[in-house]
């Protein structure tokens, strides 16, 4: 509980400065986390990805780089250091948070999977907060690195 209404208040407090820069900011994030979501439910039900190991070896090789590259930028913003090519609306920017949300949505299926997978194994009751927890971190993630990519995009048309 203290979790959730922590994340809550975190998650509130970003998107309210996004809204305050850029208008409308959140409300796009939202469909664009919803509509990703749902995309990822029917593409995991009709079986068209499937979720075999090489693909979730991918995927968690992928977002370990992503923690990599987040790590390495906050531990230099300390410093000083801006990492321009992430944080600013460059083309290769964008491109970085476009790939961002692409693992982003591709770890819901590992998601999927790993509740699935529970199901099948009918593991016990306590694992389903562990799964819960992560299809929400997941969201999460998802829902913040849009905000991002948007708040980009809206940067680089107000530029040009």
């Amino acid at each position: 509980l203290l979790y959730a209404v922590l994340m809550g208040l975190w998650m509130g407090a970003i998107s309210r400065v996004y809204e305050a820069v850029f208008d409308g900011i959140v409300a796009q994030a939202l469909l664009a986390s919803v509509c990703t979501f749902l995309a990822c439910v029917v593409l995991y039900t009709s079986r068209v990805i499937r979720v075999t190991a090489n693909f979730a070896r991918a995927i968690i090789f992928a977002m370990a780089g992503i923690l990599l590259l987040y790590l390495v930028g906050w531990v230099l913003s300390v410093f000083g250091v801006d990492l321009r090519f992430f944080s600013q609306p460059t083309l290769l920017g964008i491109g970085i948070s476009v790939a961002v949300c692409i693992v982003a949505a591709l770890s819901l299926l590992l998601d999927f999977s790993y509740i699935e997978q529970g199901i099948a194994a009918r593991a016990p009751a306590a694992m389903e907060w562990y799964a819960a927890f992560g299809l929400l971190s997941t969201l999460i993630w998802l829902y913040a690195e849009l905000l991002r990519l948007l708040a980009l995009l809206r940067m680089r048309s107000q530029r040009g």
